[in-house]
């Protein structure tokens, strides 16, 4: 699992993927060059990087963002992401076909595309006591096994139960949160663990028992 995956959409990650899109990206066979159009000089030959060593090719970690970012998403803007993931991956193509071992990090991306989104989040009262509650179970979650696919997010239940989420928030980022999410029964002391498959969210769990099931059944 990763416990610290890319924001959601609505603040920094798709800015920069569309930045490298402007810089890097092939309109004509789709992928990341390795330079960008802005390149003066000699350059007479734009490439691409298809080799995952110490330092991953640039068209891996990308397909890898988009992939990620698209699983905040829902709808046509979900699936514009993960256009770009297939086209970039196409690039690897040879090499994900042929030697997988040399390009792990597009492998992961091609596999990851094949996932449906499973998200685990945790609803926080607005207390000491409830970060440090939600302190303790991001721990747990870290040290849990967790489904290579399965994204982990903090959100303060006060921007759930608000009429407008603020801004800047992840709610107002993402909008199938507050419709998805149930209110928190104590927002000021209570954290649930909310587990969302394929954005239909369970039922959530509060007490120490429940989310130590949950953290059973994702195993």
């Amino acid at each position: 699992g990763q416990t610290g995956p890319p924001p959601p959409p609505g603040g920094g990650p798709p800015r920069r993927l569309d930045e490298a899109r402007a810089l890097f990206w092939d309109d004509e066979h789709g992928g990341f060059f390795a330079t960008g159009c802005d390149v003066q000089g000699d350059l007479l030959v734009r490439l691409k990087e298809d080799y995952d060593g110490a330092e991953p090719a640039g068209g891996s970690c990308l397909a890898l963002a988009a992939v990620r970012l698209a699983g905040w998403e829902e709808g046509r803007a979900a699936e514009q992401l993960r256009t770009v993931a297939r086209r970039t991956l196409a690039a690897f193509g040879t090499s994900l076909a042929k030697a997988p071992v040399t390009v792990p990090l597009a492998a992961t991306a091609a596999w990851l595309l094949e996932q449906p989104p499973l998200h685990l989040i945790l609803v926080v009262g607005s207390s000491a006591a409830a970060a440090t509650r939600r302190d303790e179970l991001l721990r747990r979650l870290r040290e849990q096994p967790l489904p290579r696919y399965a994204y982990v997010l903090s959100v303060p239940a006060a921007d759930l139960a608000a009429t407008r989420a603020p801004t800047d928030s992840v709610v107002a980022a993402v909008p199938w949160l507050a419709d998805s999410l149930p209110p928190l029964a104590d927002e000021q002391d209570g954290v649930a663990l909310c587990v969302c498959a394929d954005f239909a969210c369970r039922r959530p769990a509060t007490t120490d028992d429940e989310v130590q099931q949950v953290l059973a059944d994702l195993q």
